[in-house]
């Protein structure tokens, strides 16, 4: 039997697995999915234990049969006799009642999650009062604080159950795990299964199970690489779309600014206008009415002498092709000629 002690297997993980187990159970027919739900085990359920092995009743439980995922009861735990044959494939798990085991409950740094299992192992001595070499051991899943992890270690001493893994041995049920009844803890894996019968149909139920698990492992590989591959083509078509949008954008932007230059360019050239047009009215002329259209400027208003006005436009720098739209008029009142003019401005 090795002597190996047992691995962190918690019921966190076994739920985790159970996931997995359904997720890929899914995906096979239904009659590979009931065969890859459990794998099919005698398990030694113990209810009591006396430390006497010589007793008149030292160990009193079931055992229970699991076929197919499913669990069903073979008979009382008798271990004068073999009370029940067992399939070469069966794993033996021996669950242990709880008198027989220590709880020790665990606060480590966050930095041993790394490597828990050693730590655990390394300080046996000191969370217990035994060796590791002297227990079977397991813990629960950690929970994560912020700086701490806290777990619960399950802790059996070997000598307390060496005389009933002898008397399950000398009925042919030799576990090969351990558990913790009460909390669904793994305390050991000790390695002890029947070889298999070297017989044709043993071989062929083998090779039909290697099939399922490389199956459960390639289907999920395989239908991720399709949903890659059809993003990927989607990329493909998206992207020339992509680049055009980006290019119209590009253009836009450009047209935009130019369209901002013009504009501006437009208004700076109505201003100097207007500012040339406004040093040019003499005094006694006040304007009602300007409008600005590319170099052309029309404006009306009044004016004390409307013939010098056009006589002071006409001289001054800039102001080109002065002349009355309509005839001038007097104001009503007299006094002011009412006059409409045009130019232009060289620029």
């Amino acid at each position: 039997m090795d002597s190996a002690t047992g691995f962190i297997f918690g019921a966190g993980v076994e739920g985790l697995l159970a996931w997995w187990r359904r997720q890929i159970g899914g995906l096979l027919p239904g009659w590979a999915g009931r065969r890859f739900a459990a794998r099919d085990a005698i398990i030694i359920d113990v209810w009591s234990a006396s430390r006497d092995p010589n007793a008149a009743a030292p160990a009193t439980g079931q055992i229970l049969v699991r076929r197919s995922g499913r669990i069903s009861i073979a008979g009382p735990l008798d271990l004068s006799r073999s009370t029940i044959a067992r399939a070469a494939s069966d794993t033996v798990i021996l669950r242990l009642p709880e008198q027989l085991i220590l709880r020790r409950e665990m606060t480590l740094p966050i930095a041993a999650e790394r490597d828990l299992r050693s730590i655990i192992h390394s300080q046996m001595d000191r969370l217990t009062p035994f060796d590791a070499s002297e227990v079977f051991w397991g813990a629960s899943q950690p929970r994560r604080g912020e700086t701490r992890l806290r777990l619960t270690l399950h802790v059996v001493q070997r000598s307390q159950i060496a005389w009933l893994l002898g008397r399950l041995a000398g009925i042919g049920l030799e576990p090969s795990v351990l558990e913790d009844a009460a909390d669904g803890i793994t305390l050991a894996r000790l390695g002890n299964r029947r070889k298999p019968l070297k017989n044709p149909r043993a071989t062929a139920r083998l090779g039909i199970r290697a099939a399922l698990v490389l199956g459960c492992l390639l289907v999920p590989l395989i239908s991720q690489q399709r949903r890659l591959q059809a993003t990927e083509q989607r990329l493909e078509i998206l992207l020339p779309v992509q680049r055009q949008i980006m290019q119209l954008q590009a253009r836009i932007a450009d047209q935009t600014a130019v369209q901002r230059v013009i504009s501006q360019t437009q208004q700076d050239t109505a201003l100097r206008t207007l500012a040339r047009l406004s040093a040019a009215l003499p005094d006694g002329t006040w304007l009602s009415d300007v409008a600005v259209s590319g170099d052309r400027v029309t404006f009306d208003g009044q004016s004390s002498d409307a013939a010098q006005l056009i006589v002071a436009l006409t001289a001054t720098p800039g102001l080109q092709n002065v002349s009355f739209i309509e005839p001038v008029t007097r104001a009503p009142g007299g006094g002011a000629d009412v006059f409409s003019i045009q130019l232009a401005v060289s620029r």
